[in-house]
């Protein structure tokens, strides 16, 4: 069938309300609010490697057997990389300074929260064994200082590749504010046996989580995509939000100027906006001191590459430099219809073929179906750049999948006053804040909209 319009396309329409609602309880007026990630150790990731037969847990103690035997030549490593406060990117810059090599030489099958405690397999290259041992140095690590260590070295063979994981092992301390233990079982138990009795599974939709602080992740997408990456970056870095701060708007307000500046003169010159150096490095000097304390990280290191590869390659090398940054840009577009047709699927109006559906790209399979399910998915128009960094089929010829729908394995956990303390597991690409966005309330939580957006 082909479905009609079904949600303007807006922050405030990402999660359905019948995703939100799988288990009839969020839009009930009594429905108790809950917070996570009041303390970064709240939200603990491990990274399940089925292939390596372990878990990347957080602990500073090896989760390899003891007395692993293997050789110590090559040039090419996999490690445990255990972060706290700090982004997959971030880490990694950091990790490929130390180690004197490139940020490129370390990869990893997912990216994981930029706020909690997180576990994660790296692969890294062009380094020998005994260089990589002297920066293994495992710690606890504490609330309140982002820091991270690597541990647990063995011997590889390839590049690690986005989803080379099975899956994730969250452990969460839940807050649920003005309950008592009772109290919380008492609402909790009727869900999670809801839960079993749809076999465990749950919507696979994409958290608001994926829109960011200011919740403009989408409208940067779709900016990006019709009209590419000066349009895109532009709206970026100075699209101001109530969830910022007084500063952070301000800065942005600054960064407008400083724009507009350098379209003057490039228009005066005849020459690219990226090409305003003067500009440029004025965005520079005023972000460099504030991008930590105004969470605008990503924004400097988008102003950093331009002025070193922006001059010559224009807006197109920055995009390729920094990849996984503006992946999820396009990510978010692709996630909104995503979770449009599995808003049709629960409702009825959609009976799938198969337990997944393609997300959009610009190849021949995503097209024809989201030509006849979904029609206005496809953009009026694209970017040639963006088309051939971010949407086209992969070298195996396929385009991303996405399941529908998720089992939760292994949940466990126990009740306190005004605190809920689970574990449980998820498949890769798979998020906790998702699953707990079905049976709790979780709007309003402000680390929640900073998730990483992962891919995990």
């Amino acid at each position: 069938m082909t479905t009609s319009s079904l949600s303007q396309f807006c922050a405030d329409n990402f999660v359905p309300p019948n995703i939100l609602d799988y288990f009839g309880h969020v839009c009930v007026d009594n429905a108790p609010h809950a917070s996570i990630k009041a303390r970064a150790t709240d939200f603990q990731v491990e990274e399940e490697q089925t292939k390596l037969n372990i878990l990347c847990t957080v602990s500073p103690n090896s989760d390899l057997p003891a007395n692993i035997e293997f050789p110590k030549t090559g040039r090419m490593w996999t490690v445990t990389l255990v972060k706290l406060q700090m982004t997959t990117f971030h880490a990694r810059a950091d990790l490929a300074r130390r180690l004197n090599i490139d940020p490129k030489q370390i990869t990893y099958g997912g990216l994981k929260d930029r706020w909690g405690k997180t576990g994660q397999r790296v692969n890294i290259e062009g380094i020998t064994y005994a260089d990589l041992l002297a920066h293994c140095k495992p710690q606890q690590l504490v609330d309140g200082r982002a820091a991270y260590f690597i541990k647990d070295p063995l011997p590889s063979t390839k590049r690690m590749r986005k989803g080379d994981l099975s899956g994730n092992k969250f452990t969460l301390r839940v807050l649920l504010p003005g309950m008592n233990a009772k109290q919380i079982e008492g609402y909790l138990t009727p869900l999670l046996q809801h839960l079993q009795e749809k076999g465990n599974l749950f919507p696979n939709a994409y958290g608001k989580q994926r829109l960011g602080v200011r919740q403009n992740t989408l409208k940067v997408g779709r900016e990006l995509i019709e009209n590419g990456p000066k349009a895109a970056i532009k709206l970026f870095l100075t699209d101001t939000s109530p969830n910022e701060g007084a500063l952070a708007t301000q800065v942005r307000g600054e960064l407008l100027e400083m724009w507009n500046e350098a379209e003057k003169r490039a228009i005066e010159m005849g020459e690219t906006i990226e090409m305003q150096w003067m500009e440029w490095e004025s965005m520079r000097s005023r972000l460099e001191p504030l991008r930590r304390k105004c969470n605008m990280t990503i924004e400097y290191d988008i102003i950093e590459k331009t002025l070193s590869v922006g001059y010559q390659g224009g807006f197109r090398e920055v995009m390729a430099q920094m990849r996984d940054e503006f992946s999820l840009w396009v990510g978010a577009y692709q996630s909104f219809y995503f979770n449009q047709i599995l808003s049709n699927v629960i409702a009825g109006r959609f009976i799938p073929k198969g337990r997944s559906i393609p997300l959009y790209i610009d190849d021949a399979v995503a097209n024809r179906f989201y030509r006849k399910f979904l029609p206005e998915a496809i953009p009026t128009r694209m970017n040639r750049d963006v088309r051939d960094l971010f949407l086209t089929a992969r070298g195996d010829g396929g385009g991303p999948w996405r399941q529908l729908f998720i089992p939760v394995q292994g949940l466990t956990g126990r009740y306190e006053d005004g605190q809920w303390f689970v574990s449980f597991s998820l498949r890769s690409g798979s998020y906790a804040t998702t699953f707990l966005g079905t049976i709790l309330d979780l709007e309003g939580n402000a680390r929640v909209a900073a998730d990483e957006r992962s891919f995990a």
